[in-house]
């Protein structure tokens, strides 16, 4: 560990002769000039209790990890520790005092370009970082000796005189200004939501590749089982490997939050026990009920069976269905089914996939081979119609042209849960043991919390994070006839027959209110 900082024993110096604390008190006078020239003497990091704080998370660059995570409560100094570590790694030599220099990555030789990603301009940009930069930041070391000459407001850039710069992005940018220059580390200062923000930290990585750069988070974890979630921690465990290791801590781990405050803001949270563990501890937890509480894996998962067949090498004597979620910022959904003569769906195969529609079509005939099946109909995404502005295609044509003919599902969020979730409380779901994705979706799948609402209040919002085979299931379940409706329902059209006729239906409406418009 690097050498502590100097600390003034004042009992000690008062004890002196006069002539020695007149001496002591000049030493004492120039370090103070030092530390306000430069504040990154003034910093000490705290080590959380004996259990690491951060002064760990800083020997994850002295130990060159690629990824190094500081996920703790609110107040242990996640951002402050988060900047202070970019700057030890920017800043000349001179500029870092020695107990800090050994918290380096790489050698120092100028031109360090660090990305930092804040939440929003108006709050994170403007009321944290800019402050906490102004304060720590020497001037020296900036261009020009200025700080308001070395911050750029329009392209929200810090120069620095080596040639180094910081620049900010927030969440709410499209993921195209992720692109562009390569850059030695990428610091996420609170997680980015959702599958924007995972295309956001995706094409993060490439700008990272020309310079061996890193990336750093350092977050307290308010969006529940987030994407990062599942980046950063193994089966739920903190990770910690050869590429990628998480510090965790506690509000009562920094020592320097005053208890009062501590105890008015556990207060504040005690209400909402998961926000209090979130807030205070920087535990990942499920901020809302899970969608299909019905499903259970003792109930719901069997074992894998062959598909039913009246011969060996005869056709199969059930239906047998498909469906795909197609993706373009997110894996590909694929599943595939049967049902019996008792209404039973068995999920056989299912997988999804990040690739083109030609590599699904692949991985689709190759389990149609597998199988040897060939599936009755082919539900998709109902938006694959769409057609592309540019290319003036369909993601539906796509996979014609790929073999896979498929029909529009149907895509009201809300009765398809309900149809799955009325199969599932029957027990005509079932899961065949092998497709633990599918399942791991089933068991992850979470409702969005409601802004000033208890978690009691009716959701309507999923969290769309590692849906994407659930999504091709839904599809399927709501092309199925429904069972048990008396008979002169039955008698009408069901599945993708429906559609058609509701699709054709639809269009002759439309059709017939442009003639009545139109006519005298």
């Amino acid at each position: 560990m690097p050498a502590a900082p100097f600390e003034v024993d004042y009992d000690a110096l008062l004890a002196l002769p006069e002539a020695e604390q007149r001496e002591w008190y000049a030493k004492i006078a120039r370090l103070k000039r030092d530390l306000e020239s430069n504040p990154l003497w003034g910093y000490v990091p705290h080590d959380g209790r004996g259990t690491g704080g951060q002064i760990a998370y800083h020997e994850c660059s002295t130990d060159g990890l690629f990824i190094a995570a500081a996920i703790a409560g609110n107040r242990w100094g996640k951002t402050h520790g988060g900047l202070m570590d970019d700057a030890i790694q920017t800043l000349p030599p001179e500029f870092v005092p020695p107990w800090l220099e050994g918290y380096r990555r790489k050698p120092y030789n100028g031109d360090y370009r660090c990305r930092v990603v804040v939440v929003d301009l108006p709050n994170a940009l403007t009321k944290v970082w800019l402050p906490k930069m102004r304060r720590v930041i020497p001037a020296g070391a900036l261009w020009k000796g200025d700080f308001q000459k070395a911050w750029n407001e329009r392209t929200r850039m810090l120069q620095f005189a080596d040639g180094s710069w910081w620049d900010f992005l927030t969440h709410d940018m499209d993921v195209d200004a992720y692109a562009g220059a390569d850059v030695d580390r990428i610091h996420f200062d609170e997680e980015p939501p959702g599958a924007k923000g995972r295309a956001q930290f995706d094409e993060s990585l490439v700008r990272l590749i020309d310079r061996d750069g890193d990336v750093r988070f350092t977050l307290t974890p308010l969006l529940g089982l987030n994407w990062v979630y599942y980046e950063i921690t193994d089966g739920g465990v903190p990770r910690n490997d050869e590429d990628c290791r998480v510090i965790t801590g506690s509000m009562d781990d920094n020592p320097h939050t005053a208890k009062a405050m501590k105890e008015r803001l556990k207060k504040k949270w005690a209400k909402d026990p998961l926000l209090l563990e979130a807030r205070m501890n920087g535990s990942f937890v499920h901020f809302a009920g899970s969608i299909y509480p019905e499903f259970s894996e003792a109930e719901h998962v069997v074992p894998a069976r062959p598909v039913p067949r009246r011969g060996e090498k005869a056709k199969p004597s059930v239906p047998v269905y498909a469906s795909i979620d197609p993706g373009l910022d997110h894996p590909s959904g694929v599943v595939f089914a049967w049902v019996d003569e008792l209404d039973v769906m068995e999920v056989f195969h299912a997988f999804k996939i990040r690739g083109t529609v030609s590599d699904v079509a692949k991985h689709f005939h190759a389990a149609c081979e597998r199988f040897e099946v060939k599936p009755r109909w082919v539900v998709i995404d109902p938006s694959a119609r769409n057609k592309s502005h540019i290319t003036g295609r369909s993601m539906q044509l796509e996979y014609a042209e790929h073999g896979i003919h498929t029909l529009p599902g149907q895509n009201s969020r809300l009765a398809g849960f309900s149809r799955v979730k009325e199969r599932l409380s029957t027990g005509r779901l079932l899961v065949h043991a092998g497709n633990e994705e599918l399942v791991e979706e089933f068991r992850d799948y979470r409702w969005k919390a409601r802004r000033n609402q208890s978690e009691d209040a009716s959701p309507e919002e999923p969290i769309k994070v590692k849906d994407d085979m659930l999504d091709a299931l839904r599809y399927l379940v709501m092309s199925l006839p429904v069972k048990g409706r008396a008979e002169a329902d039955e008698k009408l059209l069901t599945g993708p027959e429906q559609m058609l006729q509701d699709d054709l239906a639809s269009k002759w409406r439309k059709r017939r209110k442009r003639q009545r418009i139109g006519s005298k």
